[in-house]
């Protein structure tokens, strides 16, 4: 069997600095990779508990993500406690990861592997 890629989804919401994940397009983008046997989502976003996701959702959800091994960050919703934590975040991360920057939000921070959409 081939090793599952663990893919962590920074920011979830509709919008930055909200909770509400209505019109989400990060919640069916996950929907539908949670689909991919593998794959191993993970879910981090401070804005919201893990019973604000959909059922089928909370169990990718994580409030801690110190030492956590993954394969690509994608940081979806730029939340201004994301952005003014990110070298932080990306510290207590472990692995050779890429970083999927799809909101454009990572501009004066120098960071190899960033793939900007």
């Amino acid at each position: 069997p081939s090793k599952k890629n663990k893919i962590l989804f920074l920011g979830i919401t509709f919008k930055k600095n909200v909770s509400d994940l209505r019109n989400s397009g990060t919640i069916q983008l996950i929907n539908r990779l949670s689909r991919n046997k593998l794959l191993d989502l993970l879910i981090y976003d401070p804005f919201i508990k893990k019973d604000d996701l959909p059922a089928n959702l909370r169990k990718y959800y994580t409030n801690d993500i110190n030492k956590i091994n993954v394969d690509l960050l994608y940081l979806s919703v730029p939340h201004d406690i994301i952005i003014k934590n990110f070298k932080n975040i990306l510290k207590q991360l472990k692995g050779q990861f890429k970083v999927i920057d799809f909101s454009n939000s990572i501009n004066n921070l120098k960071i190899k592997n960033i793939v900007k959409l």
